[in-house]
Parts: structure tokens; sequence; C-alpha cells
């Protein structure tokens, strides 16, 4: 009995030993994927540019940040496909919009349908087909989803209150998309992500102000900017105790919270932007004509009554007022009867078609950390059969160009 009592300890203490090598090998298991994410994370923060960057969302697991491809630059991306999204939902397009830097025209039709659900998609144009063939004009993507009565078109209703932008700082970029979710209307937004001294995943700021009318971005056709915070900033607090002493040398009545650095400012300086916030450099190629109209939907290129408009920002980053100036010309050797307006704001400056010579405007006063939005409506106008014939006939021989320039000088006031 003695010996087979030894044997049954002996078998308990080898299956306690097993346990517990079993618990100490999980245990290596979980410090080395946790490892290995802050390892991946360190490394995606090194080098920005990497397409795969992995961020630490929960102590426990590593989730891929989504990085916008540029289609035109890498067109054979599987995300650069145009996906099968029936029976998925408005948002899953969202998502997939989002996931590229180009901005593609979409239209969304509602259908009312109460075997679904309201944002499935029921129907598509096309599938499979390059985002490059639709950035071209080639083709155009419709998509029909379902609407029986939750879901809030802001065209037709514009006055409900889901269709107002909402003041989106301090949330995630998960609340965006459950208000975009909501509507039928296809808004353009863009996802940048920058350093911060925030927590990671929290919005910063938007590009267009809460409260503007959707129906408004939708008639300018206005890109909405979201900047998030990528978190990579240190947080160099002012050391709360002496002198920058230990914290064995606190008094009682001191603080022990660290104070917060606040926000850099963004920018110190006078610059112009686009409609995507691209700063303006000296020789920047502008994308004047890019949404040229009744041109055949040829985007870029212009014909006798197509028409457009272009919008730039006039920024000043400065402590300073500064007043300046915006002068125009152009290259015409083919006497193109190229006509413009001009809007600042929801003002018109020139309110009539004239040639750009008459669009010149000085001494506009812009106040520090402020900043002055124009609209430049721009038109081919075809009134004259005999020079156009010509222009178009010359046209099949050679390349016939148009440019006009935009300078923008500012001094200190």
């Amino acid at each position: 009995m003695s010996r087979q009592k030894e044997k049954n300890n002996e078998k308990k203490d080898n299956h306690t030993t097993d346990r517990i090598i079993q618990i100490i090998l999980i245990i290596i298991i979980i410090l080395l994927l946790l490892k290995n994410c802050s390892l991946i994370k360190k490394k995606g923060n090194e080098d920005s540019d990497k397409v795969n960057i992995i961020d630490i969302t929960s102590g426990d697991k590593c989730e891929q940040e989504s990085i916008m491809i540029d289609c035109l630059q890498d067109e054979k991306n599987s995300k650069c496909l145009v996906p099968d999204f029936i029976g998925k939902n408005k948002k899953d397009v969202l998502k997939w919009l989002s996931s590229i830097s180009n901005t593609i025209e979409i239209e969304i039709k509602t259908v009312e349908d109460p075997n679904y659900k309201d944002g499935t998609v029921l129907e598509q144009t096309i599938i499979g087909t390059s985002v490059k063939d639709l950035l071209s004009g080639k083709t155009k993507l419709v998509i029909t989803i379902v609407n029986n009565g939750s879901l809030v078109d802001c065209e037709k209703n514009s006055k409900n209150n889901k269709c107002t932008l909402p003041d989106f700082a301090g949330k995630k970029r998960t609340d965006v998309e459950d208000w975009l979710d909501g509507i039928t209307n296809n808004i353009k937004i863009k996802y940048v992500y920058v350093d911060s001294n925030k927590k990671a995943g929290t919005i910063i700021s938007q590009s267009e102000k809460s409260g503007t009318a959707i129906k408004d971005i939708l008639d300018k056709d206005e890109t909405i900017i979201i900047y998030i915070s990528k978190g990579d900033k240190n947080n160099s607090a002012t050391n709360p105790y002496t002198n920058g002493g230990s914290q064995d040398n606190k008094t009682p009545s001191e603080d022990p919270t660290p104070t917060p650095t606040p926000e850099p400012e963004e920018d110190g300086e006078f610059y112009v932007s686009d409609k995507e916030k691209v700063k303006w450099q000296d020789d920047t190629d502008l994308n004047i004509f890019e949404d040229s109209a009744k041109i055949s939907k040829v985007n870029g290129k212009i014909a006798p009554e197509s028409k457009g408009t272009y919008k730039f920002i006039v920024n000043n980053g400065t402590t300073y007022n500064l007043k300046y100036n915006i002068t125009f010309t152009e290259n015409n050797q083919h006497n193109m009867n190229m006509k413009f307006k001009l809007k600042k704001g929801n003002t018109y400056i020139v309110d009539q078609y004239v040639s750009y010579n008459q669009l010149n405007i000085d001494n506009i006063m812009l106040n520090s950390k402020n900043s002055d939005t124009y609209y430049l409506e721009w038109k081919w106008v075809g009134d004259n059969d005999t020079n156009d014939t010509s222009i178009g006939r010359d046209a099949n021989n050679t390349d016939i160009t148009y440019s006009l320039k935009i300078n923008v000088e500012a001094e200190s006031v």
C-alpha cells in the first residue's frame, strides 16, 4: 500500500508540474504576442510611410490601422477595384471610400423594400472596375440602397437635425461613420492622421465648421477632412516638483498631477491651400479645371460651354494681422474665350463673367489665425463659332493649352 501511495503522489506531483508548465507557456505566448504588437507599432511610428502600421487598441489585441491608398499611383492594389457591395451595408461602401485617397463620384439611389434593413445595398452598376477608370470618367458607380424611412435625404429634407455637420472633436472615427450611415447622401470624407499629444484615434479637428448645412456641402461638392491623432508625440509635461527635483522633495501642498503640454499651433505662417487642404508651393500646378462639366465626362479638359468651380483658401497662421493681394495672369495663345466670377465665402466679389485681368483684388485684411475661402467660377463662353471651330481643328494635330496663374502676396499691417 505504501508503494502504491508513493506512485500516486508521484503522478499527482507530475500532473501538477505539467499544469504549471502549461500555464507558464501560455503566459509566455501572450507576452510574446503583446511584445510583437509593441515592436510592430514602434516600427510603424519610425517609418510612417509604410502601408502596414499596427496600433494597440487594447491590452490583448492588435488591430491594423487604416491607411489610404492612392489608386493612381498604386492602381494594382486590391482596394483599387470596385468591390461587390450587394447584400452589404452603406457603411461598407463608406469604409471602402475612406480607405483610398482618391475622391470618387458615387451616386446613391434609394428604394423601399420591407424585406431588407435600411442601408442594405440592393444593386450597383459596376463591380470589379478599376478606380482609375472611375477617375478618368470612363464609367460611373451608382449604388442603390434600401430606405424604408429611417435614413434622411439631406437634399430633400435639409432642415432635419441629422442634416447639419456635427462637431466630431474629441470623438472617434466610428462616430463619423455612424452619422454618415444615417443619411442617404454620399458625403465626401477624408481621414488624415497627424502627430498629436492627444490619445491615438481621437479626432482633433475638421475642415468644415460644425453646424454647416449638409445641403451646402453637397452643393459646393466639398470634401470634409477629419484630422485624427496618431498619438505619436510624447507628453513632455512640466515636472510638478521643485525645480525638477525628485518626488521625495515635494511638499504636501503640491499637486502630483503633471500639467499636460498644450497642443502646438498647426501653422505659424501665411499660406494658400486648395479644397483638400494641400498647401500651395511656388509654381504649384493647380487643377483649376479638374471638375469641368459638359465635356463628355472627361475631367480636367475644357471645351466651349464647359464650366466649373475652383476653391482655394487664404490662411493667416501667424500672430500678426495681414493684408494681401490676389492677381491673375493667363497664357492664352489661341484666344479661348475664358471668363470668370469670383466669390469670397458666400459673397460675390465679381458676380458677372469677366476676363482674368478684371479679377485682381488688393489690400484684403486678414486677422491673425483666420482664413478666407474663395470660389473661382470659370466658363469657356462659346459665342465665337469660327474661333472655337479653328481651335478644335488645330487640336487634332497638336496640344492646345490654356493656363491661368493665381498669385497671392501678403504683408503685415
